[in-house]
This record gives structure tokens, C-alpha cells and sequence, in this order.
């Protein structure tokens, strides 16, 4: 009888010995696991952060800043006023309460000066332009699509056909290309920047004065356009 309860109880001691090496690795396992499937249903619960689809200005002249703000700009900055805004008295402006100013400010496009316009609303930077030469505006065009993609683009340049009494003609093409990015801020708000070439030429009076080429302007415009978040329906 000892024999026998000697022999049962060591292979009790084996059986726990047995069972306590096989479940010692799947225990370690269970925190991994358990880890690895939190990570993973994190990953599903967590929204992706949307891409920005448009700039909200150059550097640190942006959208939305007061205009001590904005002269205080500093050359550290990248882009900065070299002289005080004077009030744009050419422009008008068909909002309430908007500030027109213009300024030669300094852009990291160019190490030359540029003519810029500004907007103010009730106290905050609503839309300012930025006059472009060709090398300024292929570089502008260049990094923006590099970052937000080709944009929205419209053509409404238009031939013209130039006739004379003796004959000759020829064609001439006006009008300006642009290319948008928009930038959603909320759902009855977003920022246009817009960057646009625009040419204008015309027929001369009589062939035999000298012809004056085709004149092309370009400039960067930033916007903050805000929609009636209650638009009136449409009665037609």
C-alpha cells in the first residue's frame, strides 16, 4: 500500500510539473497578444488626420493674424514688410468694415522686393496678393503642386483675329490661366489660394507703327471666403 501511494503521488508531482511547463510559454504569450489586438483595435478607432489640401498664406504671413502681427514680420521670418501699410486707395472693396492696404514686402521666393495688397475684417488678415515675377511664379507653381497636388485649374484666354484692308491678318490671345487649392476650415468656411498668369494683347490701330507685344501679369492671391451657412433657395 505505501508502494502504491508513493507511485500515485509522484505521478501527481509529474502531471503538475508536466502541466506547468506546457502553459508556462502560452502565459508569457498573453500580454503580447493582448498588446499586439489593443494596438490593433487602436489603429482601426483612431481617425486618420486628413491631408492638408491648400496653403492658408506664405510662410508666416498667414490668414487670420492682426496687423501688428504682420509688421512685425521680421527678415528671420522669411517674408516681411520693407515699408509701413499705406491705405490702397486705387482698390474698393464691397464688404463692411475692410482695410485696403499696400505694402513692398520680401518674399523667401525672390530676393527681390514684391508690390502686396492686404484685406482687413474686423481687425484680422481676410485675403492679401502678392505680385509675381516669371521666376517667382514657376517656383510658387512648382512648390504648391509638389505639396497640394495640380490644384483646380481655369483657362479663359481667348484668340482674337486681327484684320487690315490690305489683307493681312493674324491672331492675338488674352485673358488669364489659374490654378486653385482649397483649404476647408469648417463647413461654411474655407481658404482659396489661387495663383494665376494673365496676358493681354491687342490688335494695333494700322501695321505700320511698331506692334506692342503681349503684356503678362502674375500674382498669388490668398482668400478667406466664408458661405451663408442658411443660402436662400433657389426660385428657378
Amino acid at each position: 500500500m505505501k508502494k502504491c501511494r508513493r507511485a500515485a503521488h509522484g505521478f501527481i508531482r509529474t502531471s503538475v510539473i508536466a502541466t506547468i511547463i506546457v502553459c508556462a510559454p502560452f502565459a508569457s504569450a498573453q500580454p503580447k497578444a493582448k498588446a499586439k489586438a489593443a494596438q490593433q483595435a487602436s489603429a482601426v478607432t483612431q481617425p486618420a488626420v486628413a491631408q492638408p489640401t491648400g496653403p492658408t498664406g506664405i510662410g508666416a504671413l498667414k490668414l487670420g493674424i492682426d496687423q501688428d502681427t504682420l509688421e512685425a514680420l521680421k527678415s528671420a521670418d522669411g517674408i516681411y514688410l520693407l515699408e509701413p501699410l499705406t491705405i490702397d486707395v486705387q482698390r474698393t472693396e464691397a464688404e463692411q468694415n475692410a482695410l485696403l492696404y499696400k505694402a513692398r514686402i520680401m518674399t523667401p521666393l525672390s530676393t527681390d522686393s514684391a508690390p502686396a495688397r492686404f484685406t482687413f475684417t474686423s481687425g484680422r488678415l481676410a485675403g492679401f496678393t502678392v505680385d509675381l515675377d516669371e521666376n517667382q511664379f514657376q517656383q510658387a507653381m512648382s512648390q504648391l503642386q509638389e505639396k497640394y497636388g495640380h490644384g483646380s485649374v481655369t483657362d479663359d484666354r481667348k484668340d482674337e483675329q486681327c484684320i487690315y484692308h490690305n489683307g493681312a491678318s493674324f491672331k492675338v490671345n488674352s485673358g488669364a490661366v489659374s490654378r486653385r487649392w482649397i483649404q476647408r476650415i469648417t463647413d461654411t468656411e474655407h481658404i482659396s489660394a489661387t495663383i494665376v498668369e494673365f496676358t493681354v494683347d491687342i490688335c494695333p490701330p494700322s501695321l505700320l507703327g511698331p506692334r506692342i507685344g503681349p503684356q503678362t501679369s502674375r500674382f498669388i492671391s490668398f482668400y478667406d471666403v466664408h458661405s451663408d451657412a442658411n443660402p436662400k433657395p433657389n426660385p428657378f
